[in-house]
């Protein structure tokens, strides 16, 4: 009880309003930072940023190191405060790189991973949205190595797990086409050292990352998986064989499970969401739905009636709500969902932007408030 009313009264002082003086109980948690930091650690992320201006003591004690990576530790799956999209970057300022465009690979645990575009070989920034802090990483020298076509056919993911580490890893997974090595390079932020891996096999257009696993489609359309921890591949031999890129609509990580969306039948635009079993032996189909029924709930915000849209991302919602679309439609980007078919507008399209006309690999990325250092 003393916990709940000091965390009360505590929250009217920061937000404006009259205090009185402080009773004994305030005065005994004011005084012992044990009690307090298991206050602040229930606080989410947003609000501790504002709370570090109460006074000189919570502002160092928020700030420390060892207060941000126990609260990430404590609140490893927050939930989804908003998104970021692939083609709309939020600015960085760096004196060398500033004026570069910059671009949002993939987001994890509320870490973002930046790339600088036009630059061979390529620059990454890992930036926490919600402290604002962020750290360049060093260019690999290996990638100088190779023809710089393998920067033009590969994929770039943050493996971090906030619950287990305070380290994250940055991968990126390239290929030369025709040739039969995958080419996948591991950045650590512990050693801050890259590493350079060939595995075996070949790799197709869809990428995506589960769990720490990198998936991809092998030239035989087969899942092959690299664990990004590990550093090693995963074996699958009961992978079942799946459609060419043609059909496939969404392949990523939803939940710590493998999504794959595919599109059946093009002229009638049925979608099946399948989502991968645990020891990768089969797909098992989750749901069914149809463009149709989508777009005529979401004829009030978006009266359309063609085929143009992108899947930008899936969602598994709480309380078995089912999976939720991100969806990129002609003027907006909506979340959706299919089984209670509701609908909420995330973004309207700029002027002069037209959100439709995305390449076919944009994605959004969720936005979770973390204090976690990098």
């Amino acid at each position: 009880m003393i916990v709940k009313k000091a965390c009360r009264r505590s929250t009217e002082q920061i937000t404006g309003a009259p205090s009185s003086e402080s009773s004994p109980a305030e005065e005994v948690i004011a005084n012992n930072v044990d009690i307090l930091t298991e206050i602040l650690l229930r606080v989410r992320a947003k609000s501790l940023i504002r709370f570090k201006s109460v006074s000189k003591h919570w502002f160092s004690l928020i700030s420390s190191s060892q207060f941000s990576t126990t609260h990430s530790r404590r609140n490893p799956k927050p939930s989804i405060s908003g998104w970021f999209f692939s083609w709309k970057s939020i600015p960085l300022y760096h004196p060398i790189y500033n004026p570069i465009p910059q671009t949002i690979t993939h987001s994890c645990n509320g870490l973002l991973l930046y790339e600088f575009a036009y630059l061979t070989p390529p620059v990454y920034m890992v930036c926490n949205p919600t402290t604002g802090k962020y750290a360049l990483i060093p260019k690999p020298i290996e990638f100088s190595s190779g023809p710089k076509l393998l920067r033009l056919w590969g994929s770039s993911y943050l493996a971090f797990d906030p619950s287990k580490s305070p380290r994250y890893k940055v991968a990126f997974v390239g290929f030369y086409p025709g040739i039969l090595n995958i080419h996948i390079y591991i950045y650590c932020s512990e050693s801050a050292s890259w590493k350079q891996i060939l595995a075996p096999g070949t790799r197709r257009g869809h990428t995506a990352i589960c769990g720490g696993v990198i998936h991809w489609l092998n030239d035989d359309n087969i899942v092959v998986g690299f664990d990004v921890y590990s550093e090693k591949m995963i074996k699958m031999p009961n992978a079942p064989k799946m459609l060419c890129d043609f059909y496939i609509r969404y392949f990523g990580g939803c939940g710590g499970r493998l999504i794959l969306i595919l599109d059946r039948n093009p002229d009638e635009v049925e979608f099946k969401i399948l989502e991968m079993d645990k020891d990768y032996g089969s797909w098992t189909m989750e749901c069914e739905f149809h463009l149709r029924d989508v777009m005529s709930a979401l004829q009030p915000i978006a009266p359309y009636s063609g085929k143009k849209f992108s899947i930008l991302s899936v969602v598994e919602e709480e309380e078995e709500k089912g999976y939720s679309l991100i969806l990129a439609l002609p003027g907006k980007v909506v979340s959706y969902n299919l089984q209670l078919k509701t609908w909420n507008v995330l973004r309207d399209a700029a002027p002069g932007e037209s959100i439709c006309d995305l390449h076919p690999y944009a994605t959004a990325h969720p936005y979770i408030e973390s204090l976690s250092p990098v």
